[in-house]
């Protein structure tokens, strides 16, 4: 909760501060759903908040997601918290380099945890096509297992309205021998009346295959009226699961959006299926540059339609 306070009132305080010029991209998004499976009932809201502002050949950004959830018969505090704070530097015709801090927060009464990420990275973007390499340390002593990991990321703008790119990121310590490299492909149409984005993750870890796949896209009827649609694919080996999230937005201007959605989900091993509804309201001044995606970055974008907050 102290972090979804720390971004909420900065991101509200950046964005109610700066100009238009000094603001390049963020948003804000409140989230509420309410899920069944076998019977049993859960609540799930959500919050989420970015803004990046540019001071000359300077940038700044704040970023977080805080996700609580309320199962039934069940008392405790279930929740997901992530924060990030960082600075960047362009230099040169391209050349960016930039620190960020990200604090992850998890306690799900089964598994908790409390993570630390710093990150370094540099990066050359020419409008076309990009490159980054970032090392991201992880504050916990691990003992040598898991001290931090590797990126690298590249990707390619066909036009101003097509991108793809590809990110592999490599464990650094001794949890190398059970984890094999991540590799994290995304890409994103915008063809006006409609668009579509995508985001996979794929890896093996400790033998076994590990896949997320994203499919996503938007269809506008009218300037106010649009249609939405998710499909998640997940598999672990020869385990699959399948999500699909279907929903309308009403826009009511440039900056504000109301969306509900229906999510079905299925996967082997459930004698039921999840059946879910929520509702929200977004806020949106620009997309983040993908050259400008840290590892945290890399990692939310494959599970935020899971999560729905890719509105």
């Amino acid at each position: 909760m102290k972090n979804l306070m720390i971004t909420s009132a900065l991101v509200c305080a950046a964005a109610t501060g700066a100009t238009a010029q000094e603001i390049t991209y963020g948003g804000l998004l409140a989230n509420y759903g309410t899920y069944s499976l076998d019977d049993f009932d859960a609540d799930l809201s959500l919050f989420a908040g970015d803004i990046g502002v540019v001071v000359g050949s300077f940038d700044f950004w704040i970023e977080g997601v805080q996700g609580n959830l309320d199962l039934e018969d069940d008392s405790d505090d279930h929740y997901s918290d992530v924060l990030t704070l960082g600075a960047g530097a362009s230099f040169g015709d391209g050349f960016r380099i930039d620190v960020s801090s990200t604090d992850l927060s998890i306690d799900l009464g089964f598994f908790d945890t409390d993570i630390g990420i710093d990150e370094l990275g540099a990066a050359y973007d020419n409008g076309t096509y990009f490159g980054r390499l970032s090392y991201a340390k992880l504050s916990e002593d691990a003992d040598g297992y898991l001290d931090g990991i590797w990126g690298l990321h590249a990707g390619y703008a066909f036009s101003d309205a097509a991108e793809v790119s590809l990110s592999v990121h490599s464990v650094d310590g001794d949890a190398d021998d059970y984890i094999d490299p991540i590799y994290i492909l995304s890409g994103s149409y915008d063809a006006g009346l409609w668009d579509i984005e995508m985001n996979g993750l794929f890896t093996e870890i400790d033998s076994y295959d590990l896949s997320l796949l994203t499919l996503g896209g938007t269809y506008d009827f009218t300037n106010e009226w649009s249609a939405y649609g998710a499909y998640t694919y997940g598999s672990i080996e020869d385990d699959d699961a399948n999500l699909l999230r279907v929903g309308a937005a009403y826009t009511l201007n440039d900056t504000y959006k109301f969306f509900a959605d229906y999510t079905y989900g299925d996967a082997d091993g459930l004698d039921d299926h999840l059946d879910g509804f929520s509702v929200g309201v977004s806020m949106d001044f620009g997309d983040k540059p993908t050259s400008y995606e840290t590892t945290a970055d890399r990692l939310t974008n494959v599970v935020k339609s899971v999560m729905a907050f890719d509105y």
